[in-house]
């Protein structure tokens, strides 16, 4: 039993890079997802000698900022940022955005 799942892996494996094998730079486009809070700063700065200065700092986390883009070898091909946690609804979004504004060829 062991033997076959290992064997259909291996099998998975190999098909996988003969099609990494064929793949062109070009046809490729990558997800990327980040996100911050908007007051995310360092509680400190430097000074003269080395020496920190200590900065307040508020308590609270303040607004989150999610960005998403499509990129390939060229050029952005899409992308959207905003306030939510990226999710699959939102990557299925920026995959529609850019199938529509290659549809109608807005650059």
């Amino acid at each position: 039993m062991q033997q076959n799942k290992i064997e259909r892996m291996l099998k998975k494996t190999i098909e996988f890079k003969e099609a990494l094998i064929n793949l062109k730079l070009e046809d490729l486009i990558v997800l990327d997802e980040s996100g911050c809070y908007l007051n995310m700063t360092l509680p400190y700065a430097r000074a003269e000698g080395g020496q920190r200065i200590k900065l307040p700092k508020k308590f609270t986390r303040g607004d989150k900022i999610s960005i998403i883009g499509a990129i390939s070898v060229n050029q952005v091909e899409a992308a959207l940022y905003g306030e939510w946690n990226t999710n699959s609804e939102i990557l299925k979004l920026l995959l529609r955005i850019n199938y529509y504004l290659s549809y109608l060829q807005v650059k």
